[in-house]
């Protein structure tokens, strides 16, 4: 549905240019056209959340950091403890049900903690998620979709402070309203399809990014479907960096059995 938002909006913004006249209504729209092509392109929601996550997953700092995702028929929260060697402690409370896991940096591997010093192997697609993270929680929330459906972007960066670290917080948005005008303005059959989304999908929030290494710090989704009477909120934010002890890892040698 974005393509084809954004497709409309180009295919209009080209035939404007080509017969504009000396109106200024005409210039503006063809300008706000652009604006909302430009944004989406170079400050996609999803596209610098996905990088910011993937530049936490990076550093090798050491943190500790809490996130909760609250939708419809889901309620997590997820407790990251990570060190220096990229080792981590896992702790995912479901429904007021935890659970523990060891995600050693070395293997694909995840070992959920049954007892003390008692482990045993998750499956593979298990481990796969939990060591997505922050990303896992996006999927869970359905955000890469609605985000591309509504035409989300960051905007209006503020400097902050977080884990005593220097950042910067942007404010996630969305253009969808911007390109119903546009659209509007030029009778396109998109119009009508644009302002449904628009009318009942909601998405606000704010995400904030380490100046040094880009790592993701902080994250506030709310998405509101009023369609399918749902309302998701996933909330992320790094409380430590730096100055956490090490994980111990699995002994190579001993053979851990499965799950049940």
């Amino acid at each position: 549905m974005r393509r084809a938002f954004l497709l409309a909006l180009l295919v209009l913004t080209s035939a404007a240019c080509s017969t504009i006249s000396a109106t200024r209504d005409r210039v503006d729209t063809v300008n706000q056209a652009v604006d909302v092509i430009q944004a989406v392109d170079d400050r996609s929601a999803w596209e610098q959340i996905a990088a910011a996550a993937d530049d936490l997953a990076a550093t090798r700092a050491g943190y500790l950091a809490t996130a909760s995702l609250r939708a419809s028929d889901t309620l997590l929260t997820w407790q990251w403890q990570v060190d220096t060697d990229g080792d981590q402690r896992l702790d995912i409370t479901r429904a007021g049900a935890l659970r523990s896991y060891l995600l050693p940096a070395a293997s694909d591997a995840a070992y959920q903690v049954v007892a003390e010093s008692q482990l045993c192997a998750a499956d593979a697609v298990t481990a796969s998620s939990l060591r997505a993270g922050v990303k896992e929680l996006l999927e869970l929330a359905d955000f890469q979709a609605t985000s591309g459906q509504v035409l989300a972007v960051w905007e209006k960066p503020q400097d902050a402070v977080i884990a005593g670290r220097a950042a910067t917080r942007y404010t996630l948005t969305s253009r969808l309203l911007d390109a119903v005008g546009v659209l509007d303005a030029y009778d396109d059959p998109h119009a009508p399809e644009v302002r449904a989304v628009a009318q009942t999908k909601h998405f606000s929030g704010y995400a904030a990014l380490d100046d040094d290494t880009g790592a993701l710090l902080e994250l506030s989704l709310t998405i509101e479907d009023s369609t399918q009477q749902t309302q998701t909120e996933l909330h992320f934010e790094l409380t430590q960096w730096g100055g956490v002890t090490d994980i111990p890892r699995p002994a190579e040698t001993v053979t851990i059995a499965p799950c049940d």
